[in-house]
C-alpha cells in the first residue's frame, strides 16, 4: 500500500442507542473490510437489553462495551473512546450506526493520506443512501463568527471535482477517521 503502513491498527467505533436496523446494516458491511489490522467496537450507550443482546448473538466477533444508560451522543462518545484506547491504535475510523462502508474504506483514506503525516483527521465523502451517486457531504467550512457549517458538494452530482483530496475546515463525524497521536 502506498504512503500507508499495513500494520498500523485501525480501531473502527460504532456507537448505538436502540437502533438494532440501521446497526445491524452497519456491522454487516464494517465485517467485509478488506483491511487485516482492524477491530470493531460498538458502543451500546443505554439500549435496552433487548436490542443489546440481539447483537451480542449476532456480531460474537466484535467488541461490545455497554454503557448503562444513554450519556447521550458526547458521553457515550468520550466513553467508548476512553474504551478503545486501551488498544493502542494508531487510528480510530468513528461511523454512524447508519452509515454504509465499502470494503476498501480503510486503505482508501489511508492511500489519500499518503505520507503527509501531519493530517490528523480524515474525512472521505459521504453519498446519501438512496441516492449513490448523489453526495450528502465532502468536507465543508465552518463559520466561528455564528458558529455554524456549510457542507460541501452536498446535493452534487458525485464527480472529478470531488475526488481530488482538499482540507477542509470542517468534517462531519458521520465518518472520520482520527490519528491517536
Amino acid at each position: 500500500m502506498e504512503g500507508g503502513k499495513k500494520d498500523q491498527l485501525v480501531s473502527i467505533f460504532v456507537l448505538n442507542y436502540n437502533n438494532k436496523n440501521d446497526t445491524v446494516e452497519c456491522l454487516n458491511a464494517l465485517q467485509k473490510i478488506k483491511y487485516a489490522n482492524h477491530d470493531i467496537t460498538l458502543v451500546e450507550n443505554g439500549s435496552s437489553e433487548e436490542v443489546s443482546s440481539f447483537l451480542q448473538k449476532q456480531y460474537p466477533n466484535i467488541d461490545h462495551f455497554c454503557i448503562k444508560d444513554n450519556q447521550g451522543f458526547t458521553g457515550g462518545f468520550n466513553q467508548g473512546i476512553k474504551h478503545i484506547l486501551k488498544k493502542n491504535p494508531d487510528y480510530i475510523l468513528f461511523v454512524s450506526n447508519d452509515v454504509i462502508v465499502e470494503p476498501d474504506i480503510i486503505e482508501r483514506i489511508l492511500e489519500d493520506k499518503g505520507t503527509n503525516d501531519s493530517l490528523g483527521i480524515l474525512c472521505p465523502m459521504v453519498l446519501y443512501y438512496r441516492k449513490r451517486s448523489t453526495l450528502w457531504c465532502a468536507g465543508g467550512r465552518y463559520n466561528w463568527l455564528i458558529g455554524k457549517n456549510k457542507m460541501r458538494g452536498t446535493d452534487s452530482p458525485f464527480n472529478e471535482k470531488y475526488k481530488e483530496n482538499c482540507v477542509v475546515e470542517w468534517a462531519s463525524f458521520c465518518i472520520v477517521m482520527v490519528r491517536t497521536d
